[in-house]
């Protein structure tokens, strides 16, 4: 079993993200391995600033709740373009977790070529914007 780690490419652009996903999957297919790519990384990030209740955590702006959910629609619709252009969308809109380039990294890493996803939770983590999904390759 081998481990690569990346981390967040923060000298990158998306574009340039997504093209080291893409590395990842060619040399994983050219030696035969089994890839799990797993991206961690915030949707929208308008984080509170100033202490919290944790029950009463929420999205911090009702803009941002939209956002994340169309981006995880797209995700569930297997509709990897529309996640790059929310995703970009999303960026030049308001704070996002350094861009969402962990999702253009697992764009990368799976060709684009997902059929769907499975949203397993969705909910805000001191104000900003939270998932867990598994694409369905």
């Amino acid at each position: 079993m081998s481990v690569v780690s990346t981390s967040n490419n923060l000298y990158h652009d998306w574009h340039k993200t997504e093209a080291l996903g893409g590395v990842a999957r060619s040399v994983a297919e050219a030696t035969g391995k089994r890839v799990a790519a797993i991206g961690v990384g915030g949707l929208t990030s308008r984080m509170f600033r100033a202490p919290i209740d944790p029950q009463s955590d929420h999205i911090s702006a009702p803009e941002d709740d939209k956002a994340n959910r169309a981006l995880l629609s797209r995700f569930e619709a297997g509709d990897a373009d529309g996640v790059r252009r929310q995703s970009s969308e999303m960026a030049a809109s308001g704070p996002t977790d350094f861009g969402l380039k962990h999702l253009a990294f697992l764009l990368g890493a799976t060709g684009g070529a997902f059929r769907g996803a499975t949203v397993h939770g969705y909910g805000p983590i001191y104000g900003t914007g939270a998932a867990a999904v598994e694409l369905h390759l």
